[in-house]
């Protein structure tokens, strides 16, 4: 049933209108990367990335100024952090692999990375909390994205935790209970397959590692 589920996936992707190799080298400054997860985990299954692909994490794309090193900011287990692009990929699951987002809309690019470098060091937010000091990956790019007059381009959603049967998984009901807390279905949040499904962003194709 696993082996049918990747191979459905991959060929969804495969039908993605750009999904040709995207050079490292034409990648811009705010791109945003998707990680996408065949295999899938707690996360997609309760999310909807592009095209229905297992999109379950996101990280924004940033040329390091001072060496021109193709780098990422992102919200991670260690918490928010500025890295190799390299390590998106060792950090990926097996199998898993970058879809390159870019806004097409008003996006103040300078101000929009400042904003998250100043999230630096911030934990990560385990229980997608809002109003908190710990940040998710989605939510370090509400965070962060801005237009030229200051305005938040990407807006909150209602956040859900149930599966295509309507049901919500044990695995957040228990997740949730180690806190003391119920899950927050319907609490303002955001996702990272929904963030690949907004419509100021486009889908430039595959990032492949080996892409110069």
């Amino acid at each position: 049933m696993r082996f049918f589920f990747i191979l459905v996936t991959l060929l969804l992707a495969l039908e993605l209108p750009a999904q040709h190799a995207v050079p490292l080298h034409s990648l811009n400054d705010g791109d945003l990367l998707f990680v996408v997860t065949p295999q899938g985990n707690a996360i997609t299954q309760v999310t909807q990335g592009v095209q229905q692909l297992p999109v379950d994490h996101v990280a924004i794309f940033h040329w390091r100024t001072t060496d021109s090193i193709a780098t990422v900011v992102q919200a991670i287990g260690k918490g928010v952090v500025m890295e190799p692009l390299d390590s998106l990929y060792s950090e990926s699951g097996p199998g898993s692999f970058l879809l390159v987002g870019r806004l097409n809309c008003d996006f103040d690019t300078t101000a929009s990375i400042t904003r998250a470098m100043t999230f630096l060091g911030c934990p990560y937010d385990y229980y997608y909390e809002p109003g908190d000091s710990a940040i998710y990956c989605s939510e370090l790019v509400l965070k962060s994205y801005v237009g030229h007059s200051g305005n938040f381009i990407f807006s909150p959603i209602p956040m859900t935790f149930r599966d295509s049967s309507g049901a919500v998984p044990e695995y957040w009901t228990r997740h949730y209970a180690k806190r003391g807390l119920k899950v927050p279905e319907g609490e303002p949040g955001s996702n990272p397959g929904d963030l690949s499904r907004r419509p100021c962003v486009s889908l430039l194709g595959r990032l492949d590692p080996l892409s110069k």
